[in-house]
């Protein structure tokens, strides 16, 4: 089981076999199949991607843009890869890769589409005082 602690709400995970498709960018990394257990309270997820790389041995980062947002995780005996993916997947993040083979490197980043979602989604519906006028 997986809990994630998250703008002051717990996001739990208990999927045992999670799903992975053709272009999932993690996936056919064999060095990220390792399985580890993390217990980090209210880190950045700078910190956390940090962690999750020495654990693997694969280079993770996480981009600037992304590196402030904070969390909490605790696990145990999970693969790497589906740890990192389902944190992207929760705050809507896409792992991008730079290189090929043993020398691949990830980084974790917010698309511009999803960005302007936040924004709209931050912003919330328009006052009716907007709407009136």
């Amino acid at each position: 089981m997986l809990a994630l602690l998250l703008a002051g709400g717990i996001l739990s995970f208990n999927a045992v076999h999670p799903s992975t498709s053709p272009d999932d960018t993690l996936s056919s990394d064999p060095r990220l199949r390792v399985r580890r257990s993390f217990s980090l309270a209210n880190v950045t997820l700078g910190e956390f991607i940090r962690e999750a790389s020495t654990a693997s041995g694969v280079e993770l980062s996480a981009d600037a843009g992304v590196a402030h947002r904070r969390l909490t995780v605790y696990c145990r005996d999970r693969r790497v890869a589906d740890l990192v993916r389902q944190v992207a997947a929760y705050f809507d993040f896409t792992w991008t890769r730079r290189g090929a083979g043993e020398g691949a490197a990830y980084v974790l980043r917010q698309t511009p589409e999803a960005r302007i979602a936040e924004m709209r989604a931050l912003r919330g519906p328009p006052c009716m005082s907007t709407i009136i006028s």
